[in-house]
């Protein structure tokens, strides 16, 4: 939102296609995506905010749904997304702003956030984090006065567990040539040192 009222939005001017941001008629929403398979995702997120009922999280849901419904992101081939997320805040939530560096987001069992949370990683190939996400919105307690859902499943242990093993490898790697560059470095200069005798 800009001070006059109306949106604003950018997508950036490195994204790799297709990177766009959209905003609707009554600029009350904003839909932005990168590396989509086409236009027709963010407005088609648009679209299905506008035309649903409901709660701001209800409709944001259907957004999402929808988003992945017009193809999503183009790495995903016909799953759409792999990872999708919900958050909402109420007027009197704290204000947020934590970001985590871990590769599964923001822990809410360890920082606060807003009143709605809700968080999916799914397995490559398996089913839609979108459809997913829509389902643990469908089971939440709506009369909670918080919700907070975390779902990570195996995929998502899986891709923690394989980027474990390639920093292990890279930090493997790295002592090796610590130890063994000055051992050749030393076995080079003695051979020289043989070689001049």
């Amino acid at each position: 939102m800009v001070l006059d009222g109306s949106g604003a939005g950018w997508s950036g001017a490195d994204n790799m296609d297709v990177a766009i941001d959209r905003r609707n008629a009554d600029q009350t929403a904003a839909s932005q995506g990168n590396i989509l398979v086409d236009v027709a995702v963010v407005d088609a997120a648009l679209a299905a905010f506008d035309a649903s009922d409901g709660a701001l999280a209800d409709r944001l849901v259907a957004a999402l749904v929808a988003g992945a419904d017009a193809g999503g992101g183009s790495r995903c081939d016909n799953q759409t997304a792999t990872a999708a997320a919900l958050i909402v805040a109420a007027p009197d939530d704290i204000a947020y702003a934590e970001t985590d560096a871990s590769l599964l987001g923001v822990d809410p069992d360890a920082t606060e956030v807003p009143s709605v949370f809700v968080s999916v990683l799914v397995e490559r190939g398996g089913q839609r984090a979108p459809d997913r996400l829509a389902q643990a919105w469908a089971d939440a307690d709506r009369s909670a006065d918080a919700i907070v859902i975390r779902q990570v499943d195996e995929g998502a242990d899986t891709a923690a567990g394989q980027i474990g093993t390639v920093v292990l490898v890279i930090l493997a790697v790295g002592l090796a040539a610590v130890v063994v560059g000055p051992v050749l470095f030393i076995r080079s200069r003695l051979r020289r040192r043989h070689s001049t005798n």
